[in-house]
């Protein structure tokens, strides 16, 4: 347990630890400690933010520690008072009359919570670099999900919501709880988005109203007036928005942060300067010209056990890092925005599905117009030619709502790869289509499946390392299930993407963020370091006697990317960003062992 324990100070200091009968023991390493009630004991890692609410129901003091509050919940009602909770928290609960064990997390898996079962018994913790501090359990890859990070594409490792990288080591999935005891391991599902039919009927000053409502009731929520709090901001909509309301909800500036890159292209900086005029207290602006890659690459691999999905977070590491210094302790995220306002660049396809599909030939005409207007490019180019292209692909017009997966994405490299390697370790993938719209599928399945977990995956790894932590107001469920239950035309005004939104912050954003419609957020330009000295690094990772001896390209097809990519003649960026993460994870693993064999 001390060993365990060890590995986690980083998120606070180890507190009491329970002993509820022998053989079991748990501790918090954060808050006021665990909690004890008859046979049940509970310990819990983050945030109750209906704390008031539920204290007052239940008639408790209001300043009752959350872990006491959680386990009176399920002592009264079991996961269904869990259930009640508006939180970002991962909890355990023990029974020690049934030697039963309960393992419970957020809804949208804002924090982590990991487990391994043992011979005899089963360890579970907030970060995967505690268990492997337990001796019984070896760090083995797990190769599938080692194949859907570097052959596929990184949106496809969560595919199982309870996989991680390594074989032997599984994760608690979003809106779920593990319940074990002595007939084994079972999940159980508490909560699912499901849509509500009298918002889709909402008018659009109604609309807008209720989403202003929402998300200011959850930025406020979230607000921690004796945390030092700090924004991370880019010149988009949403996290623009969440520190506009914090500044109104306060009537005090609030301190910004954001990463550029020295050349305008990817640096956000114009972009920012009227929010951080109007709101902001302090603003860093941190410059990542040329950082050191490899370097940086395996610190980020050793902090998130595994790969890194994409080079944004290692500026987020930066920008976490900057907020430490200046002694911050809660960040505040936009993430989540996109996958309520549909607000990905793509997703602007399953709408046209959706308006193809109801038959709304005229606003379908209009929306595609404004599309090609606004967001045409000269790599990634917007046509009626893309749009039909999606329609044949990405969806199946003959049954409402059901997406395709993106065969095209997910083999995009395949040439490149050794056949064995993929007809070895290549599973059948699959879309989620729970409801009628192709549009809320898409959504859907990004918020649990492609892109919101290896993002939060990631940020809880940076920020926990410094003593930190992130919010997200956009990830609050009340919030969460009004903005899916909004029909698309909602959403979306002729090319813009988030209209009602736009709508409802009228007067709170400066104008220059309400109304800007290019979205760049935290893409940093990887493409551009790998051809310069950074990409030494990959060569050398290429070139290495490792890298050659685990046969997962064809022979010299890996050189071959790196060699087209310097030069100009293709971007390879991301599966490059791949082999280097993949490569320093797998050194970092090989090197604990003959650490530890002496």
């Amino acid at each position: 347990m001390e060993a365990m324990a060890g590995r986690l100070a980083h998120r606070g200091r180890m507190n009491r630890e329970l002993r509820p009968r022998p053989g079991v023991n748990i501790c918090q390493m954060s808050g006021g400690g665990p909690a004890s009630r008859g046979v049940l004991s509970l310990i819990l890692d983050g945030t109750i933010y209906n704390r008031a609410e539920l204290a007052s129901q239940h008639g408790f003091d209001p300043r009752v520690e959350d872990a006491d509050l959680a386990l009176a919940l399920y002592d009264s009602a079991g996961l269904e008072g869990l259930s009640e909770i508006n939180g970002d928290l991962a909890a355990a609960v023990y029974d020690s009359d049934r030697d039963e064990l309960l393992l419970f997390r957020d809804r949208f898996g804002v924090k982590p919570l990991y487990y391994a079962r043992l011979e005899d018994e089963i360890i579970f913790a907030s970060e995967i670099k505690a268990l492997l501090a337990h001796p019984s359990l070896k760090a083995e890859p797990d190769p599938y999900a080692l194949f859907d990070y570097l052959a596929t594409h990184y949106r496809y490792i969560h595919r199982d919501p309870e996989r991680t990288f390594y074989r032997n080591i599984r994760q608690v999935p979003a809106g779920q709880a593990v319940l074990v005891n002595e007939n084994g391991l079972r999940s159980l599902r508490y909560w699912q988005v499901e849509l509500d039919a009298q918002v889709a009927r909402l008018g659009p000053e109604e609309a807008e109203r209720r989403l202003l409502e929402l998300l200011k009731d959850s930025v406020t929520r979230r607000l921690a007036p004796d945390q030092a709090l700090g924004f991370s901001v880019s010149s988009g909509l949403d996290s623009s928005s969440v520190c506009s309301l914090a500044a109104a909800i306060t009537g005090q500036p609030q301190p910004l942060y954001s990463v550029g890159y020295g050349f305008s292209e990817y640096d956000e900086g114009r972009g920012i300067v009227a929010l951080a005029q109007r709101h902001g207290s302090v603003w860093r602006h941190l410059v990542l010209e040329a950082p050191p890659l490899l370097a940086t690459v395996e610190r980020l691999v050793r902090l998130a056990d595994g790969p890194v999905c994409t080079v944004t977070w290692l500026s987020h590491y930066f920008l976490a890092q900057a907020a430490a210094q200046d002694g911050r302790k809660i960040l505040f995220s936009g993430l989540g925005g996109d996958e309520n306002l549909a607000g990905e660049y793509e997703h602007f396809l399953f709408f046209f599905a959706d308006l193809k599909s109801d038959g709304c030939n005229d606003r379908l005409e209009a929306e595609v117009s404004g599309w090609i207007r606004h967001h045409d490019h000269p790599v990634f180019q917007k046509s009626w030619g893309v749009v039909e292209d999606a329609f044949q692909r990405l969806v199946n017009l003959e049954v409402p709502g059901q997406v395709r997966p993106d065969l095209k994405r997910y083999r995009a490299y395949w040439p490149y790869f050794d056949q064995d390697f993929i007809q070895t370790f290549d599973q059948p993938v699959e879309a989620a289509n729970p409801f009628n719209s192709y549009l809320a599928n898409r959504c859907y399945q990004d918020l649990y499946y492609e892109t919101t977990p290896p993002c939060l995956a990631a940020d809880d790894k940076n920020v926990s390392h410094f003593g930190l932590t992130t919010r997200f107001p956009f990830l609050d469920h009340r919030l969460v299930t009004f903005c899916f239950s909004l029909p698309g035309v909602m959403k979306y005004d002729r090319g813009v993407t988030k209209a009602v939104l736009r709508r409802a912050m009228r007067g709170l954003l400066p104008e220059a963020n309400r109304t800007n419609t290019v979205k760049t957020g935290f893409n940093a330009p990887a493409a551009d370091w790998l051809r310069g000295p950074a990409g030494n690094d990959v060569r050398d990772v290429i070139e290495s006697a490792s890298f050659r001896q685990r046969g997962w390209f064809k022979p010299g097809a890996a050189a071959e990317m790196f060699e087209d990519h310097r030069r100009g003649r293709a971007n390879h960026m991301m599966i490059l960003w791949q082999m280097l993460n993949l490569e320093a994870w797998l050194n970092s693993l090989s090197e604990t062992r003959r650490m530890e064999a002496g």
